[in-house]
């Protein structure tokens, strides 16, 4: 969770902005960013 957090302060245009990090009432964690809508990098 430490590293989500320290991501969600760095603004460069390869990184997608993240919006929220927590954890769920049934202790699921969770980061919520922008969608992207592009291409599949799978083969």
């Amino acid at each position: 969770m430490a590293e989500a957090s320290a991501v969600s302060q760095l603004d460069q245009v390869n990184i997608c902005t993240i919006h929220d990090i927590g954890t769920t009432d049934d202790g699921q964690m969770y980061i919520a960013m922008l969608y992207y809508d592009g291409e599949t990098i799978s083969k």
